[in-house]
């Protein structure tokens, strides 16, 4: 690994696509940086439309926490990526993020959304420079193409990208990726639109009260009380049209797919639990349904 100085800069889109280290791996990282120095150095790249430029692809905490304590960071400039645009440096940072095993859910929905984002807006900024219109694949062929790169369906790739538009548009997205978010429905994510569009003026409030009560709730979302109808105050958080349900085998999908990690990844003590919850699930009312997701893992 070669390291020298170099000047660079941290670029906010490319940061935003980073989950937050805990509290504790903060602090390990801050007593491995006292003790040892810097021993992995921050990866650069260089984006052809920011030229003369370059920014943080993979190490943002390390370079902030470094600094902080006085040490020169470290730049390994062997490992200097280069890119044309901002979206493909996205690309590349929501790929390798996604492949951790750590993240929450609604962190990885956010990654592949965001992935799902910068390749179409990719596509929109080679089609402005080529100006061939025929050259552009249309919007499903991109969603086929991100879903066999995840091993995902179409449809998981559209409704992530949905999602990341309301999460972005409310300013959550960075509470999705601290950890703060867990669980966040589109129809949560919906009445907290409907409540800021009733009281505009409370909207920092409004997402903040969300944001603790979600931390009070192991990140679960809720509704606002205000957003919530008295006339249909007991009624579930989903809506009964069948056509606004996400099809069965989406749902036999996701389910699927969180067995086979749990058999992989969990201890048995944690599988036993997980099943015990898909058990229990089914018989609690969902106002009152406690997470699937065992606390030993979540």
């Amino acid at each position: 690994m070669r390291t020298i100085e170099m000047e660079i800069e941290i670029h906010p889109e490319l940061e935003s696509c980073l989950p937050a280290p805990s509290d504790q791996q903060l602090e390990q990282l801050r007593e491995s940086l006292r003790t040892d120095g810097m021993i992995s150095g921050v990866i650069p790249c260089s984006i052809a439309e920011l030229p003369g430029k370059h920014f943080i692809l993979d190490g943002h905490t390390r370079y902030r926490e470094a600094i902080s304590l006085g040490i020169v960071p470290i730049i390994d400039t062997d490992g200097l990526q280069f890119f044309e645009t901002v979206a493909q440096a996205v690309q590349w940072i929501c790929k390798f993020q996604a492949a951790r095993r750590n993240l929450t859910s609604e962190q990885y929905n956010l990654l592949l959304g965001r992935f799902y984002k910068a390749v179409k807006n990719d596509v929109g900024a080679n089609q402005h420079t080529s100006g061939r219109v025929d050259q552009i694949e249309p919007p499903s062929s991109t969603a086929e193409k991100v879903a066999a790169e995840f091993d995902v369906s179409p449809s998981k790739v559209k409704r992530s990208s949905s999602k990341v538009d309301k999460l972005e548009s409310l300013g959550l997205d960075a509470a999705v990726m601290d950890g703060s978010v867990k669980n966040a429905s589109v129809s949560v994510l919906t009445k907290i639109e409907k409540a800021i569009a009733a009281e505009p003026k409370r909207k920092d409030e409004i997402i903040q009260e969300a944001i603790e009560a979600a931390k009070a709730n192991k990140g679960r979302l809720q509704a606002p009380k205000q957003a919530v109808d008295p006339e249909h105050e007991f009624e579930d958080d989903e809506p009964d049209d069948p056509a606004a349900e996400p099809a069965i085998a989406e749902f036999s999908e996701t389910i699927t797919t969180l067995i086979h990690r749990a058999r992989r990844e969990w201890d048995p003590e944690s599988v036993a639990q997980l099943k015990k919850n898909l058990l229990d699930a089914f018989k609690t009312p969902l106002r009152e349904m406690p997470p699937i997701i065992p606390a030993t893992v979540a």
